[in-house]
């Protein structure tokens, strides 16, 4: 198979794109949701110029990357995006402190996979993006469906921001399980660890409203184990070196 450049279109759907289309059906079907909320104004965070990021990842970039390695880079942007702008969004309506600080760790996540796109000359679809807006429209309907559900209430909130971590856990595995390259294994790596300690924050705050947690997109128990773990350190190396490492946060500890 030739390798695509970095303005690949596929001209069908992907098995790849097919999975996810069905992985985000079965987001929409979790919970009663409500009217989706639109115009939705947050201040997230605003992204740097390409020329400004760092290339401190490890090895060179090594030929073009394949298309299943360029679709989920571009998938990992946009998903990482979706958990800032919805968390930034969900801690303006519900101020717990959890929102925020999980969103600034998406922040730093975004950042990781943007120098991966830049390792490689790839189009970044969330560049020039305003918060809560994206490139892909089904990105965009489940963003807007999230945010519905999520500013029900505060349990809702916490109940959505779960399963974003649990969908981003079983996609950040989908991408190991397609690459070797060291670097962007570096980045899915501890992206996953900063995923998993994730859950365990929302689930830890919905057991300090008095709420149980039950696994809503991974195998529960495969959610038991994570969330019975101890919180997991960063791995001390940087995917890019924009920020202060890959913040993998405090676990519980954020509420």
């Amino acid at each position: 198979m030739t390798s695509p450049t970095s303005s690949y279109t596929p001209t069908h759907p992907s098995p790849q794109r097919r999975r996810r289309r069905r992985r985000w059906a079965r987001w929409t079907l979790v919970g009663a949701f409500g009217a989706t909320l639109t115009g939705c104004a947050v201040d997230a965070s605003t992204e740097p110029p390409r020329q400004a990021r760092s290339a401190s990842l490890p090895g060179q970039a090594d030929g073009t990357l394949t298309a299943a390695e360029q679709a989920g880079l571009l998938l990992m942007r946009e998903e990482e995006k979706l958990a800032r702008d919805l968390y930034v969004a969900l801690g303006q309506r519900h101020d717990l402190p959890v929102f925020e600080r999980i969103a600034q760790s998406e922040q730093r996540h975004m950042d990781a996979v943007a120098n991966l796109l830049d390792r490689y000359d790839l189009s970044d679809p969330a560049a020039g993006q305003a918060a809560g807006a994206f490139t892909d429209p089904e990105i965009q309907k489940l963003y807007d469906d999230l945010l519905a559900r999520g500013s029900q209430s505060l349990v809702e909130a916490l109940r959505v921001g779960a399963l974003v971590e649990e969908v981003d856990i079983a996609d950040l595995r989908e991408q190991l399980d397609a690459t070797h390259r060291e670097d962007l294994r570096l980045v899915y790596d501890n992206l996953l660890r900063g995923s998993r300690n994730h859950l365990r924050a929302f689930v830890r705050n919905l057991d300090a409203e008095g709420e149980s947690y039950t696994a809503q997109h991974l195998p529960d128990g495969d959610v038991a184990a994570i969330v019975a773990a101890d919180h997991e350190p960063g791995s001390g190396r940087r995917g890019g070196g924009r920020g202060a490492g890959w913040g993998q946060g405090r676990g519980g500890g954020w509420r």
